[in-house]
């Protein structure tokens, strides 16, 4: 997983929130740069259509992909019958921008995979990592500790039963530990795990394989992939049989059943007394595995049908029970076949290293001695009677540590008892009703459940370390930085907290910001090398053109307007105190959407300009005398600019009524077929059916149309 950044829910879900808004901002500089890299690569000097500039128009200003694809699916529908080749023209830019949309859009949706690809993993605080070592407690302190040790059991016991049962009612949380419940196989048909003949089937017994737990993936250690540690466990069980093991003893009112002792067996010479509660005869031992033997009792439960489970047994007739005082209601009840039925348990485990070296399937102790070797760990370590340094060595004898912890099934069963019966939910008035000939299967299937919910508590409930005040006496805690390390960096989940991956986080902002700013400064590296090496100057003046002002002083232009300066710039501007027609009226259109000459907008006198229906363009501030072409058939405006004693503007109404004339007129009037004015000039003017040249010097920024 990485470094994480753990947050509390609330600033989680901001920086959330900012890394969706973040995406969109990168997005809309990704289409930035797409566009100028379809205009450029669409820019050229020659003549083009106007779908072609209108393409390039789009492409110039569209301020994202969902607008840039809307506008020019609209461009490609309006020229559909009136330009050539307009799927295939427009076609690349619709994909592209759709594409686009779409991916980024996703990116947004899933940018919270930064959090969710970690889910709600978070780190436990490891400070007071530590767990309770009861060997060797004084006798009167055992209480303290078999309190502590029967509540945590009692807990994972819940979790089992809750997150380990495809049924279960969901009253408790499965979502604390990295995983819901530990997977393995199950195998209802195994064979006898001792000596055949001792087992009542030889192939219908229970077998449950671990597989190899990931310390990582699926107990939460943090740890990198050279570091982790796999571990296996294995419960086989069946039940036995008790001929030649047992006999009756009687006395004056109860009958009893005893089971004959077994004799000691010592391997290599030494019996390690202390690890033992019994002494297995040769039909049940198992030199390598941990053995156990369960018995089960009636106590005066009784079956109201014959069961024929193994170990249950219960299909002896007991008599029979009267319903109530109704003589004529009444059933026949079963008891177990045996006193006490014995089942057979071996518990094997087993370690590998990172790179899947394994040691043998073997007793806990012999598991953990045969694979010392491939975590550089002694055997005289694994005795405790040497020191041992270096990363593996620490974190292997701090995992052992940990499963060690993670109580065997002779402390679960001790400690919960008829509890840990599956069958304990369907005994209803001291009797079955009915139970499935496989309830032993069931039953150990829970304790096998109960053993994996144990560990995966035991990784969590050690980094956390014992909060109960009277055990802490007893608590051993970690050795060196290393076992340290495991602990501050055990993962749990939480809906409390928010984790964050932080090369998710770096990798998403690091990327964005190079590409928002490529987006900023392309255009600063492309008016540089127009500047100074003349790189493909028409493509950088025409991107410079088509710019949503630039266009717009392009409109104004137009209509007469020289005074403009800033011309490649993203905000050209005209001279100071200079006052605009409104384009909107300039180009008035009808209903069919047709520009019409016919009853121009009227121009307030202090604007400078006249309507272009007029065909005139007139300058009250610059010294030039110009001529322009109107165009075929019109007249052409000639005007010159002088001092006038005072400002006159004719009337509209009058104009409308005065046929347009050649020649001169005095001083500050202007006459044609639409409005004229001035400010402060003398203006004459002269109409004629003919194009006429310019006459005056261009002017910087001047370009006449």
């Amino acid at each position: 997983m990485g470094a994480t950044l753990t947050l509390d829910r609330t600033y989680g879900n901001l920086l959330i929130a900012f890394t969706a808004t973040f995406v969109g901002i990168v997005a809309t500089a990704s289409w930035r740069i797409a566009c100028l890299i379809f205009h450029r690569t669409y820019s050229t000097s020659d003549a083009r259509d106007a779908l072609h500039h209108q393409r390039q128009a789009i492409l110039r200003n569209s301020s994202s992909a969902a607008a840039g694809f809307w506008t020019v699916y609209q461009l490609a529908w309006t020229w559909r019958r009136d330009a050539k080749d307009v799927l295939a023209r427009t076609l690349p830019a619709l994909i592209f921008s759709a594409v686009s949309f779409c991916a980024f859009t996703v990116a947004g949706g899933f940018s919270s995979s930064i959090s969710s690809g970690v889910g709600n993993e978070v780190l436990l605080d490891g400070r007071h990592c530590g767990y309770v070592y009861a060997r060797g407690t004084p006798i009167d302190d055992a209480a303290t500790t078999k309190s502590y040790e029967a509540k945590t059991i009692i807990n994972v016991a819940n979790h089992a039963q809750q997150c380990y049962s495809g049924n279960a009612p969901g009253v408790f949380d499965c979502t604390n530990f990295v995983r819901d419940h530990i997977g393995g196989t199950i195998d209802n048909q195994a064979a006898c795990p001792f000596h055949d003949g001792i087992c009542r089937s030889n192939d219908s017994n229970i077998r449950l394989d671990s597989g190899y737990i990931d310390s990582r993936e699926d107990f939460g250690l943090n740890m990198p992939d050279d570091q982790r540690i796999f571990f296996r466990q294995v419960l086989h069980c069946a039940p036995l049989n008790t001929q030649g093991s047992a006999r009756n003893s009687s006395t004056s009112s109860d009958n009893y059943t005893q089971y004959c002792s077994m004799p000691a067996i010592t391997a290599n010479g030494t019996t390690w007394a202390e690890y033992s509660s019994f002494t297995p005869n040769e039909n049940i031992y198992r030199p390598d595995a941990d053995i156990y033997l369960i018995f089960l009792s009636g106590n005066g439960v009784k079956f109201r049908k014959p069961n024929e489970d193994p170990w249950y047994r219960g299909f002896v007739p007991d008599g029979i029970r009267y319903l109530g005082n109704d003589p004529q209601r009444h059933a026949v009840v079963y008891r177990p076949d045996e006193a006490a039925s014995p089942m057979g348990c071996i518990q094997q485990y087993q370690y590998c290293n990172a790179d899947r070296q394994c040691g043998e399937l073997a007793s806990f102790t012999d598991s953990i001695a045969k694979s010392a070797p491939l975590f550089n760990f002694t055997l005289e370590a694994v005795w405790g009677n040497a020191n041992y340094s270096g990363p593996v060595a620490s974190h292997f004898s701090w995992f052992q540590d940990i499963i060690y912890t993670a109580y065997g099934l002779g402390t679960l069963l001790d400690t919960l008892g008829i509890l840990s019966l599956m069958s304990r939910q369907s005994l209803v008035q001291g009797g079955w009703e009915h139970l499935p000939n496989n309830q032993w299967q069931i039953d150990i299937t829970h304790w096998w459940a109960t053993l994996l919910a144990s560990s995966q508590a035991a990784f969590v409930n050690v980094a956390h370390g014992p909060t109960e005040p009277s055990v802490l006496a007893y608590t051993k805690y970690p050795q060196n930085s290393y076992m340290k390390e495991m602990c501050d960096n055990q993962k749990i989940r939480s809906t409390d907290y928010t984790s964050f991956s932080v090369f998710g986080l770096y990798f998403t902002f690091i990327t964005g910001a190079i590409i928002i700013l490529i987006s900023y400064s392309m255009e600063t590296l492309l008016y540089w090398l127009h500047q100074h090496r003349r790189y493909k100057s028409h493509a950088y003046m025409e991107w410079s053109a088509d710019g949503t002002l630039q266009l717009q002083r392009l409109a104004f232009q137009g209509l007469g307007t020289e005074i403009w300066s800033g011309y490649t710039d993203a905000i050209p501007k005209t001279q100071h105190g200079c006052l605009l027609i409104d384009l909107a009226m300039a180009y008035p259109a009808d209903k069919s959407g047709e520009a019409t000459p016919e009853n121009p907008p009227a121009v307030p006198a202090e604007t400078g300009f006249v309507s272009p229906a007029s065909g005139a363009s007139i300058s009250g501030s610059d010294p030039m005398r110009r001529s322009m072409d109107i165009g075929p058939g019109q007249s052409s405006l000639s005007t010159s600019l002088a001092p006038a004693p005072s400002p006159r503007t004719s009337n509209a109404a009058d104009r409308s009524k005065s046929p347009p004339s050649s020649g001169s007129e005095p001083a500050g009037q202007l006459q044609s077929g639409d409005v004229a004015f001035q400010q402060t000039s003398s203006i004459s003017a002269t109409i004629a059916p003919a194009q006429v040249d310019v006459n005056s010097q261009q002017q910087p920024g001047f370009h006449p149309r």
